[in-house]
């Protein structure tokens, strides 16, 4: 899909369709991976972990938010490798 780099601020982005954001369960405010692969980009939702499901993984851990973040966020990058 062909998409045009746009300026948001100081930033750049790129707007989805609106379709493909339904079709990924995106919405607004949603975490998304962006994973450097040769010479593009992969964006992969962050929807699929939910930290109150990592929590379950690990009865009686006590972990703070980052702690579980950083584990959805390392699980992501070796599941795009």
């Amino acid at each position: 899909m062909k998409r045009q780099i746009i300026k948001i601020g100081s930033s750049v982005g790129i707007i989805l369709p609106a379709q493909e954001a339904s079709r990924l369960k995106l919405k607004a405010g949603d975490e998304v991976e962006v994973v450097a692969e040769g010479e593009g980009l992969k964006i992969v939702p962050m929807n699929r972990i939910r930290p109150i499901r990592l929590r379950g993984l690990w009865k009686g851990v006590n972990l703070s938010e980052e702690e579980i973040n950083e584990a959805r966020h390392e699980a992501w990058k070796s599941f795009a490798s």
